[in-house]
């Protein structure tokens, strides 16, 4: 066994690059399976097996984490333009509950009373 085979739990290179084409999500299952030989029984026996599988996930895993931040600036710019879904979507991954409505509103009315405040002419008229 070379030391690529054992670093990933024996697997060989066939079932290597098969778990990489199904992670990859470029082709679907039957077609990964035409182009690197696998029969039904042949594929079944791997994942039965679980080492396969395990394989599989711990590569998908590590395929989100790396696309994490990417994905996060992307929320982080579509909430910063005002997208409603994206909004949501923020305060369902932090944990937080968005402000009711009540909450917002009563909000709103105070910027606008500021806003009022701030651009209303200086007292004695205009200079």
């Amino acid at each position: 066994m070379d030391e690529v085979t054992e670093k990933c739990g024996g697997l060989t290179a066939k079932q290597r690059d098969t778990a990489y084409a199904m992670v990859r999500g470029q082709m679907p299952l039957e077609d990964v399976m035409k182009k690197f030989g696998i029969t039904e029984t042949e594929f079944t026996g791997w994942v039965m097996d679980g080492r396969f599988t395990e394989y599989a996930a711990s590569l998908a895993r590590g395929y989100a984490e790396a696309e994490a931040a990417y994905v996060w600036k992307i929320l982080q710019g579509l909430v910063q333009n005002g997208g409603v879904s994206a909004i949501r979507l923020y305060f369902d991954l932090v944990g937080k509950k968005p402000p009711a409505n009540g909450e917002m509103r009563a909000g709103t009315a105070d910027l606008t009373e500021l806003r009022e405040r701030i651009f209303r002419e200086p007292e004695g008229g205009t200079a």
